[in-house]
């Protein structure tokens, strides 16, 4: 992850990918409150593979002794010195150069970071309390807890009471023991959104589930159209299958005129976990290895946020095309 370092200060600042620097406090990313230096001094941008400064400003940008172009982009390199309004302004060091990434650092020690390239579990996987990950649909970063139900919590659209906590924003502060947080999103507000001439979600994707004989194997295969994606064998995959065998159970034991979608196919957690033989907290980790898998493989459907619910002490797979086979038999 890109940054630089201002001479004098003891902390560094990430570098957006479209980084403004200046004193104009609402319209910058890194804020100078000195009157030799313009609301929007300079912008610092990332064009791949190169990242490069713009001076915006009257009072001008040097980078390495010598002064830049107005207007003209000029590609940094590492270890560059840039004075911002010449010697007797402020300087700064480029220390990195590394494509921009979203990702979360220590609120108290900057270089302590964890890129959120795919879901994260906090502070490890052999102690887990928080998980955050993606929600592809609404390209916002969530987060769930693990350990300890009490959440923020917020009603979804069906009026349950939802787990998810989030979305977070840029600079959004996240506590997990006694460590905070705290998100550094590359610019979540000008995201590039490629043209789909088809709309792809998530509900027209079959869950294909071949389970051994002895139930110790569980794979999974997703089928969209004439597309498959071969997700392999994952302990996961049987929790998954668990669900929607549970849920379809449930289905048949409605009369055809007295369903109500709306309750079907939430199984409680204790539940859950006696009859796999799992406690919570492998519970909460293969819920959240099992999200992260799939909507990183779909990460062009829609639909998402729906694939597993949760509510308190209870989940369920919101999708209803699946398949289980059991040693090459179909059983639903």
């Amino acid at each position: 992850m890109a940054y630089i370092n201002f001479l004098g200060e003891t902390n560094i600042e990430y570098l957006r990918d479209y980084h403004r620097i200046g004193r104009r406090v609402d319209a910058v990313d890194t804020r100078l409150d000195y009157p030799f230096v313009s609301k929007l001094h300079a912008v610092i941008e990332w064009k791949e593979p190169y990242w490069l400064i713009r001076d915006l400003s009257q009072n001008g940008i040097w980078v390495n002794g010598k002064r830049i172009e107005k207007q003209v982009r000029h590609i940094l390199s590492i270890n560059d010195r840039v004075e911002i309004a010449g010697s007797e302004g402020v300087q700064f060091e480029v220390l990195d150069l590394a494509k921009p990434v979203d990702m979360i650092y220590m609120s108290d020690q900057k270089l302590e970071h964890i890129l959120l390239v795919d879901g994260v579990i906090l502070p490890n996987e052999i102690a887990p309390q928080l998980g955050l990950y993606k929600c592809p649909d609404r390209d916002q970063w969530f987060s769930e807890e693990f350990q300890n139900l009490t959440f923020h919590e917020q009603a979804d659209c069906d009026g349950e009471q939802s787990v998810e906590i989030g979305p977070y924003e840029h600079d959004d502060i996240l506590k997990c023991g006694d460590v905070e947080w705290c998100f550094f999103l590359v610019n979540e507000d000008d995201a590039t959104i490629e043209f789909q001439p088809e709309q792809l979600n998530i509900i027209d994707v079959e869950f294909r589930f071949d389970i051994s004989q002895d139930e110790e194997n569980t794979t999974l295969t997703l089928i969209h159209g004439d597309h498959e994606f071969d997700l392999g064998e994952r302990s996961h995959h049987y929790l998954l299958a668990y669900l929607l065998r549970q849920k379809n159970s449930q289905l048949d034991s409605y009369e055809p005129t007295k369903v109500n979608l709306q309750a079907l196919g939430w199984i409680n957690c204790e539940l859950i976990q006696q009859e796999l033989g799992i406690d919570e907290s492998l519970l909460n980790i293969q819920i959240f290895r099992a999200r992260k898998q799939i909507l990183g493989e779909l990460n062009r459907f829609e639909g998402g946020s729906k694939l597993i619910e949760r509510r308190r002490g209870s989940v369920r797979m919101g999708i209803d095309r699946f398949s289980i086979y059991k040693e090459g038999v179909r059983e639903h």
